[in-house]
């Protein structure tokens, strides 16, 4: 599992997730997904973040196979205090921050389309909850990006 951070150019900043096969983040790749945020949005000569994924789809939410192993609670804990600091992370960043979201976007990712200040393609395949507030959220912030653009 990694989260690696580039520069596309002088103003971009790409976050990419990479945790084969779904790409299902554990407890620790939660934290270095807000870390990595935070720091892209924190470094002054970037103007936007983008967050996007290798493989086959976006992101596959929290990875249950760590928490089912874990004895006790201390694995969910852990998910949940890590999945809010990665939104918290988006929603708090100082720039934008667009979601190149692609194939699949379950479970507790299924949010990530509306979190983002920027949202693309708006043409996801799969939803969990096709037709959600959090979906016409997300297009509604998709066209508004797009007229913002232009």
């Amino acid at each position: 599992m990694s989260v690696t951070t580039t520069r596309i150019d002088d103003h971009v900043a790409v976050v990419t997730v990479d945790a084969p096969p779904v790409n299902a983040l554990t407890v620790a790749g939660w934290f270095e997904l807000a870390d990595a945020v935070r720091g892209a949005g924190a470094d002054p000569g970037v103007h936007v973040v983008v967050l996007r994924a290798e493989g086959r789809g976006f992101n596959a939410g929290v990875d249950i196979k760590e928490i089912q192993a874990a004895s006790g609670y201390e694995a969910l804990v852990g998910a949940n205090r890590g999945c809010y600091a990665a939104f918290a992370a988006v929603y708090d960043c100082a720039v934008p921050v667009v979601a190149a979201v692609h194939g699949h976007c379950l479970g507790g990712a299924s949010a990530w389309p509306a979190t983002p200040t920027w949202w693309w393609p708006p043409t996801t395949r799969r939803s969990v909850c096709p037709r959600s507030n959090a979906e016409r959220s997300a297009r509604r912030r998709t066209w508004l990006a797009w007229f913002r653009r232009t």
